[in-house]
């Protein structure tokens, strides 16, 4: 029977719930829970072990475990394991996969779509690391959604709610806090507001804690160990077991024992609830400070939320319930196992999902059997292009579609108990091309309504020189664009005017971008000086990039000067009253952009401004701004995210046509000949590049 998955890769648990026709469970990962430690054994001879297995070498070769990378996700310094390299999102993939092939041989086939989630408050660089994840993961069909939906989603499966209820979720998990307010519509949830969040805060850091009050009771005694002692290094590790466990305990009971059993020390630790609040308290007052700031966003009163929804493992804690329910003076529901209730929601999602992209493609309702919902024939576009960027990771997408018969943006929810469906517009499921035939290495990709709009369908036409409204900075590109400088810009034209259809490409084709071989177009080098010289202005570009402005040099060393080949559409963040203002934007060929590892442009040269995806539109937008020659709204290139992170990008000279390759983080001076045959002229382009720098 067809079955769809709802995964929560959770920073120190991660738990899977599959859906069926007519019923969604839990699927038992574990040894002795159904939930598994989000933890990786990297052995020498290159085997992985997750989960139980993984925890139990911690004990005999802690070097080789790694833990809590969820909380390193968007961190440019790789996880060192054993001495090896990891990216976060590598980690992550290896998890989920190892995930999926667990309930594929369980149940006897591979789930039809996997539902991811993750938290509400990542911001795009975090989303498109998440859906390198997925296909570094090698995950067909799949859609994400945020933690906080899929509670609510949980939780309307077992209580009523009408359209226009809102609801709070605060979601305490093992390494993040994360506060958001909901509101029930008649196609599923939407989140009021802006989420809010600690980063750094969860259940690890309550082990921590109880860690630090056992050790501060040994008199000396754990710092007194040689952490070269291998008998040492496991009796620390088996201690700090029990401190976890002694912390669980507590949310039953009021005192809990510690088992010492060091080299040097053998006792028993006593800890009572009180004394373990007394720890926690001062912790767990940001978060609800978060929670009301999440409240305030959203413009909802205390009295207006029906119950504030708690989730994750570290909701437990009792003390946690009393300071919501004090604080708010509404009723908390606390889910009987926390763990699970952000993957029944995902499987829910993923359920309802299935169903109406089944029902699309003119199966009546019916979901498919087999290999799966709308799966395409052979030579059907891969998942990365079946979407725009944003469709593989970002909350705000464009839910696309390339013609008939349309898709639609899938659902969130299978609905309350009244039978209504829990469909939310913006949501969007990758399905391995379903509606869409490979070209070459694009597809073509129909901006339709549904999903965060520009506002008024809004679209501003930017050429190659211009700085557009709110530039963060003086122009850094380098060289003159004498194609586009030379060449009147033109009225906007009844074609200019009409529906927006994108040519999505991924960022790793070749040819995709263009530059003069051993001579850069943008000089990033000044964007950093200039961001250094004015911090507010880089605490608004780290915070579209999802980045610490203490990361900006290490970030902007990654990037890849380079020129468009194609009219182009991305978000584009002005400055303005102190923050990043975001608009939608097509910025003509020739323009000189700064390229991330996965080929994605990161920041407009001619302003300093940062870029993003793009988010939805009308189906037929208005455009702010005059055309140029050439510009046509149905030839207009979404650039998706490569499959893997590249390492050399081939660009095209635009004055000799000949192809060449760029390391990825260079700017020119390491350029070397290539023989990757390129197209011509990208799908997508309106001029023909020529004397650029």
């Amino acid at each position: 029977m067809a079955y769809q998955l709802g995964v929560d890769l959770g920073t120190t648990y991660t738990a899977a719930a599959v859906a069926r026709a007519d019923r969604v469970e839990i699927a038992s990962l574990g040894d002795r829970a159904a939930a598994v430690p989000s933890a990786l054994f990297m052995a020498e001879d290159g085997r992985v072990l997750v989960g139980d297995s993984a925890t139990r070498r911690r004990l005999s070769d802690p070097s080789r475990v790694v833990r809590e990378f969820k909380r390193r996700l968007g961190d440019p310094t790789p996880v060192l394991v054993a001495g090896t390299p990891y990216s976060a999102e590598a980690l992550m993939a290896r998890l989920l996969r190892w995930v999926i092939d667990q309930v594929t041989e369980r149940e006897g086939s591979p789930p039809e779509l996997v539902a991811v989630t993750y938290p509400a408050n990542w911001g795009p660089y975090k989303q498109e690391l998440l859906a390198q994840a997925l296909r570094l993961a090698d995950v067909e069909r799949s859609t994400v959604l945020t933690e906080q939906e899929a509670a609510a989603i949980s939780y309307a499966e077992n209580e009523r709610n009408e359209p226009g209820e809102i609801e709070a979720v605060y979601d305490l998990g093992g390494g993040t806090f994360d506060a958001a307010v909901l509101r029930k519509t008649a196609n599923g949830f939407e989140i009021l507001g802006k989420p809010e969040g600690v980063e750094r805060l969860g259940g690890i850091d309550f082990d921590e804690a109880v860690f630090a009050h056992v050790a501060g009771s040994l008199d000396g005694a754990v710092e007194s160990l040689d952490p070269e002692d291998e008998g040492a290094v496991t009796a620390l590790a088996r201690l700090r077991e029990e401190c976890v466990q002694a912390k669980e305990a507590l949310s039953a009971d009021t005192d809990a024992s510690v088992a010492v059993l060091l080299p040097n020390r053998q006792t028993e630790v006593r800890l009572t609830r009180s004394e373990f609040e007394t720890m926690v308290r001062p912790a767990l007052e940001p978060t609800v400070g978060a929670l009301r700031r999440a409240l305030r966003s959203a413009g909802v009163e205390a009295g207006d939320v029906k119950a504030v929804l708690l989730v994750g493992g570290s909701s437990r804690i009792p003390l946690v319930g009393q300071m919501v329910a004090a604080e708010l003076g509404r009723p908390v529901a606390v889910d009987a196992h926390p763990k699970h209730a952000i993957a029944l929601g995902a499987a829910l999602a993923a359920a309802e999902a299935a169903r109406v992209t089944a029902a699309a493609a003119g199966d009546d309702g019916a979901a498919p059997s087999g290999s799966g919902n709308g799966a395409a024939p052979k030579g059907a576009a891969p998942p990365e292009a079946a979407a725009p960027p944003e469709a593989a990771g970002a909350p705000a997408a464009d839910g696309g579609r390339a013609g008939p018969p349309p898709a639609g943006p899938p659902p969130t929810g299978r609905g309350s108990r009244s039978g209504r469906s829990n469909r939310r517009p913006s949501w969007r499921v990758v399905v391995g091309g379903a509606v869409v035939m490979l070209l070459a290495a694009t597809v073509l990709i129909s901006v339709v309504g549904g999903g965060a709009e520009a506002k008024g369908g809004e679209i501003f036409l930017e050429s190659a020189s211009d700085a557009g409204p709110d530039p963060f900075s003086a122009s850094m590109a380098v060289g003159t664009p004498t194609t586009v400088a030379t060449a009147a810009p033109a009225a906007p034209t009844p074609a200019a005017t009409g529906r927006l259809v994108l040519i999505s490409t991924s960022g790793a084709t070749p040819g995709l971008y263009g530059g003069t071989r051993d001579r850069t177009s943008c000089d990033a080098a000044q964007q950093v000086a200039f961001l250094a010289q004015n911090p507010d202005k880089a605490a608004a570009f780290a915070s579209v990039l999802d980045i610490r402005p203490a990361d900006i040099p290490a970030y902007v060393a990654t990037l890849t000067p380079v020129l468009l080949r194609a009219d182009t559409r991305v978000t584009n963040n002005g400055f303005r009253n102190g923050v990043a203002t975001p608009r939608q934007a097509v910025l003509q060929a020739g323009t000189a952009v700064l390229v991330d590892r996965n080929g994605i442009p990161r920041s407009k040269c001619a302003c300093g401004n940062p870029l993003a995806p793009p988010k939805a539109v009308t189906s037929t937008p208005k455009y702010n701004g005059a055309a140029w020659p050439g510009f046509q709204p149905n030839r207009v290139q979404v650039v998706q995210p490569s499959r893997t992170p590249i390492d050399s990008l081939v660009l095209v000279d635009p004055a000799s046509s000949q192809p060449f390759a760029r390391r990825v983080g260079t700017s020119g001076t390491a350029d070397s000949d290539t023989t990757v045959p390129v197209t011509a002229s990208p799908p997508g382009s309106s001029t023909t590049l020529s004397g650029r720098g």
